[in-house]
């Protein structure tokens, strides 16, 4: 006999403070210029559990309807088990200008998913045949099974910002999509909620430092990710220089199990180069999985954005 808890979530990040549409949709369009992006995250890829994720998107700024629209599509691979999943959201972000300085942004999404996996690996109860000591290789329990899942999803997000500052928060899955593998099952899919903030000045306006040049800035955010019993906080912090990036974010997850708590902590070193409107980007997570040798977590983006504007806080320059 064993048992097992599994506990699924959404794709994350670590590269999440470049590409904040991962987890907002109301960053769409806030540099008010067109902007397409490219993420690639590999996991663990020592490991027969290695996950394979990308995240690529296109936006655009409309000043007739005063809004941001965009498409952008996830997809992540599981290599053991051949899961794959892949979903399409429509984004779109209204433009509120509250004072000279803040502006609030309110926005939708509208998705299609589709889930599926193989499963020729499985063995069920009706194909063991104990008395010849044989394995059937069919079964009439495998005509319940779905293993293409397909589903609508809408999703929403809120974001409140200045030059230097934004605070946001989102909430996916609203409608709690049917993802159960069973044709007559439903496994409603949890609610995703997460808080986003961040902060960004000019080092010499607060700190009179020769070795830094003038246009040198500190970036600092922080999210705060929720969906069913799985928690997660994540700080980080960078200097930007006006032709490259670095810096280093720190992960807890926080997991409620019935023996307690579970707290496990990653860590992440990050860098970059811009040049003009184009910029890449690296990261490398270190886990605390002792004496298991994993290979690490490791991103590789690309980003390029056109007719840039002084509103966006995303971006290397103001």
């Amino acid at each position: 006999m064993s048992t097992c808890t599994a506990m699924a979530q959404d794709p994350l990040f670590t590269q999440s403070f470049l590409f904040p549409e991962t987890l907002n949709p109301a960053f769409t369009g806030l540099s008010e210029s067109n902007s397409v992006g490219l993420l690639h995250r590999t996991q663990w890829p020592n490991l027969n559990l290695q996950l394979d994720s990308e995240f690529a998107f296109i936006n655009t700024w409309s000043d007739r309807i005063n809004s941001g629209i965009g498409i952008s599509i996830i997809n992540q691979r599981q290599n053991f088990t051949n899961y794959n999943f892949t979903k399409v959201d429509m984004n779109y972000a209204y433009k509120v200008q509250l004072t000279e300085d803040w502006i609030f942004h309110p926005s939708i999404a509208i998705g299609y998913g589709s889930r599926g996996f193989n499963s020729n690996g499985i063995v069920l109860e009706d194909q063991i045949d104990i008395s010849n000591g044989v394995i059937n290789q069919n079964s009439s329990e495998f005509s319940s099974f779905n293993e293409k899942i397909n589903y609508f999803d809408f999703s929403t997000g809120m974001l409140l910002n200045n030059e230097n500052f934004f605070i946001g928060t989102s909430l996916k899955h609203i409608n709690k999509p049917n993802v159960s593998v069973l044709s007559n099952g439903n496994v409603p899919l949890d609610m995703f909620f997460s808080v986003n903030v961040g902060y960004q000045f000019t080092i010499a306006d607060y700190v009179d430092i020769i070795s830094f040049p003038y246009e040198t800035k500190l970036r600092l955010t922080s999210n705060y990710i929720k969906q069913g019993n799985f928690r997660r906080i994540d700080f980080g912090g960078a200097l930007v220089y006006s032709n490259y990036f670095f810096g280093i974010s720190a992960n807890s997850n926080l997991q409620d199990s019935s023996g307690g708590k579970t707290t496990f902590n990653s860590y992440s070193l990050f860098g970059g180069l811009n040049y003009e409107h184009l910029q890449f980007g690296y990261s490398y997570d270190f886990n605390s999985l002792k004496g298991v040798s994993t290979g690490g977590v490791y991103e590789l983006s690309v980003l390029y954005r056109f007719d840039l504007y002084t509103k966006c806080f995303t971006c290397p320059k103001n």
